[in-house]
């Protein structure tokens, strides 16, 4: 009698995306919590699960197998980046000797768009577009004790932080000066226009615990004696003005009034008509920009994208079709 195959893990990452995600559900997240203010969900996952979503063998031969290439490698300490070492040109892989030395010196090592390098971190990406159904891409950061990397600041980014090695010990600043509100690429951070007006609220991070922030939470993060990794996933999809953009570009290709060019003369002042006469035009020319058929057209636009981002699991198809033969699609 042949030996029964074992049954396959029920751990996948893209199962623990949804674990996540209906963990966010419980918490009415949308209604509650989305772009308004943080949660911090302790212990989301256990060191299974964190084992699962971040082999830690495959992330250390991604470091040293030379396949870490620029521009995805930053060294920050003390709030500023560092000229990055590289073994070679044109094509440099990252100097793994140095990355140490750096590390050892109390630098913080960021890997941006890991998910290219981790095939678990890219399911777990795609498993949250499916119901966030924004872009999202996954940013390794590597802390050595007693260290900070970055100083208080705010993304421009909604983010989901997974602790998936050590501790890490964050501060969330809930008022400060000129805040900002779901900040736009146009509205960086300033550490001289945006200090805070008060003690930070602490929030520690312990492995396996998972922490969202809106962009505009103005936050800074240290380790202790502990060492730290965590991956943030960001969403990097449109807002309502960006979408509107897109409304106005599309508009554009049919209302040749939106393809003539706007002078201006820069040593004398507009008249007051003339820019009367300009807002009817383009509040004429922008009328249908909200019509249903704009809006749909626009909308096809945008799930393409989505679409087009997505990677699909063709795992195995290529090998096949090269031994076997291609299956049409």
């Amino acid at each position: 009698m042949n030996a029964r195959a074992a049954p396959p893990s029920a751990l996948s990452s893209d199962r623990l995306a949804a674990k996540l995600l209906g963990a966010l559900d419980e918490r009415a997240f949308f209604q509650d919590i989305w772009e308004r203010r943080e949660l911090h969900l302790s212990a989301a996952f256990d060191v299974e699960e964190i084992a699962v979503l971040f082999p830690m063998d495959k992330f250390d031969e991604v470091l040293t197998s030379g396949s870490l290439m620029s521009p995805h490698l930053d060294i920050v300490r003390g709030g500023k980046k560092l000229p990055v070492p590289f073994t070679q040109s044109p094509s440099p892989a990252a100097d793994v000797r140095q990355m140490l030395r750096e590390l050892r010196d109390g630098s913080t090592v960021r890997v941006a768009h890991i998910e290219h390098y981790l095939p678990s971190l890219s399911r777990f990406c795609r498993g949250l577009e499916q119901v966030l159904h924004i872009p999202i891409r996954a940013n390794l950061y590597m802390t050595p004790p007693f260290s900070q990397g970055f100083q208080p600041h705010y993304d421009l980014d909604d983010i989901f932080v997974v602790q998936v090695l050590g501790q890490k010990q964050w501060y969330w600043h809930s008022d400060y000066a000129n805040q900002a509100d779901l900040p736009n690429a146009d509205m960086g951070f300033d550490a001289g226009r945006h200090a805070s007006s008060r003690p930070p609220t602490p929030i520690l991070l312990r492995c396996g615990d998972v922490l969202y922030l809106p962009r505009g939470f103005m936050h800074e993060a240290r380790t202790d004696e502990h060492a730290s990794i965590h991956i943030t996933f960001a969403t990097i999809g449109l807002n309502l003005g960006q979408f509107v953009e897109q409304l106005v570009r599309k508009l554009a290709l049919s209302d040749v009034r939106l393809r003539r060019m706007v002078r201006f003369d820069p040593a004398v002042e507009p008249d007051p008509r003339e820019l009367s006469e300009l807002a009817a035009l383009i509040a004429d020319c922008l009328s249908n920009v909200a019509s249903s058929k704009a809006l749909a057209e626009a909308s096809a636009f945008m799930r393409q994208s989505m679409a087009n981002h997505r990677i699909a699991d063709l795992q195995g198809r290529l090998m096949r079709g090269l031994n076997e033969g291609f299956e049409q699609d």
